[in-house]
């Protein structure tokens, strides 16, 4: 799953979903949660730190929320990956077992920092492609609108030409 923030930073929902065959899909449960929810792991999360979740059992008791949610779904390890932009989390990277506890090893846990890390520069990167377009549009308008400035002052110009000449030019 692939979890963002909202502006304010209040809310989170899943922007991206993958399942196997046999698991269900959460998005629609899963859109504008509070961040107090997940108060625990957001904490952990806004710190930079990945937490890789071998049992839900091994989570501290602050963490009771997530783990309710967690076990609701049926889920037996998850892995949280901070989604960082200029020092900020802005979302976060969630892989999940629900067939078995999984043991995360070290190259499981690169893996997926470098897939958010490419889920962040694509997602930055379209963002500022909508940005460049809008500008481009305002531009292309305000170009327009001068355009059509300048050419009722030149009929002006010439209608005044005219009349101080006398003929045409």
């Amino acid at each position: 799953y692939v979890y963002l923030l909202s502006n304010d930073g209040t809310e989170i929902s899943i922007k991206y979903e993958w399942c196997a065959k046999h698991v269900e899909s959460q998005a629609d449960e899963l859109q504008r949660v509070s961040v107090s929810t997940f108060a625990w792991s957001v904490k952990q999360l806004k710190q930079n730190k990945i937490i890789p979740v071998e049992k839900l059992s091994n989570l501290p008791s602050d963490a009771s929320a997530e783990k309710s949610i967690f076990d609701a779904q049926g889920i037996k390890s998850v892995i949280l990956i901070p989604l960082i932009f200029k020092k900020q989390m802005v979302g976060i990277l969630c892989g999940d077992s629900v067939l078995k506890e999984r043991k995360w090893e070290q190259d499981i846990i690169t893996l997926y920092k470098l897939v958010g890390e490419i889920i962040m520069n694509a997602m930055e990167h379209k963002k500022a492609e909508f940005h460049l377009k809008e500008h481009q549009i305002s531009l292309e308008q305000i170009v327009k609108e001068r355009t059509r400035e300048l050419e009722e002052k030149n009929k002006k110009l010439d209608k005044a030409i005219k009349v101080f000449v006398g003929r045409e030019l």
